[in-house]
């Protein structure tokens, strides 16, 4: 399920369409990204960051979509990132849900984890000898986010990109999305690891 895609960096597989979340590591802890759409997908993370001597107290949304967000509750001891829009996009998918699981909105937003740090332009985490930058890359949601580890060059990118499958503009915007990705294509990226389908490495491979 976890594979080092680059030093002290790990995707993460979840259940669905081939999906990825994400965990790093620096010296002052562990970051986990995104978190799968099933309770035991947040589970095998935060057991995975215990075996190596953290505790899960930081961690990101890509986006407020439910196959990023429903598996969170083992992973939220602390800090939760996310885009300034997540909670909307999250409120937005609580009345369903409810009906599905049959529960008031009430319980269901309870169970739920929120973020705690927001932003809207940009949000640098420092790691310990690792910087993480997370920056708007909205098209397929309004909230969408990616993450680029610095030093080792590796981009998380969110549903922002998908590989190896059509993607999904999901509640977002076509016209949004392309010039995200325009964006992402001026950047340097040795390794990507995109919301869903195969992690990619080599920048020229990525740029194709």
């Amino acid at each position: 399920m976890f594979a080092e895609v680059a030093p002290g960096v790990f995707s993460a597989e979840h259940q669905v369409a081939e999906g990825k979340n994400a965990v790093l590591f620096g010296a002052r802890g562990a970051l986990a990204i995104d978190a799968g759409m099933y309770l035991e997908e947040g589970l095998a993370m935060a057991a995975f960051i215990r075996d190596r001597g953290w505790e899960p107290e930081r961690f990101a949304l890509t986006h407020g979509h439910g196959d990023h967000v429903l598996g969170a509750s083992p992973l939220a001891g602390g800090e939760v990132y996310a885009h300034a829009l997540t909670p909307k996009v999250i409120r937005r998918q609580v009345p369903g849900w409810a009906a599905k699981w049959g529960k008031s909105e009430a319980e269901v937003e309870a169970e739920l984890i929120w973020p705690t740090v927001t932003f809207s332009e940009e949000l640098c985490v420092d790691m310990g000898g690792r910087t993480v930058r997370f920056f708007p890359t909205p098209g397929h949601s309004e909230d969408s986010v990616s993450a680029f580890v610095e030093e080792e060059r590796v981009l998380i990118g969110g549903d922002a990109v998908v590989t190896g499958i059509v993607p999904a503009i999901g509640d977002g915007d076509g016209a949004t999305l392309e010039a995200s990705l325009r964006r992402l294509a001026e950047m340097e990226i040795e390794v990507l690891v995109a919301g869903h389908g195969p992690v990619l490495y080599g920048a020229e491979r990525i740029r194709d």
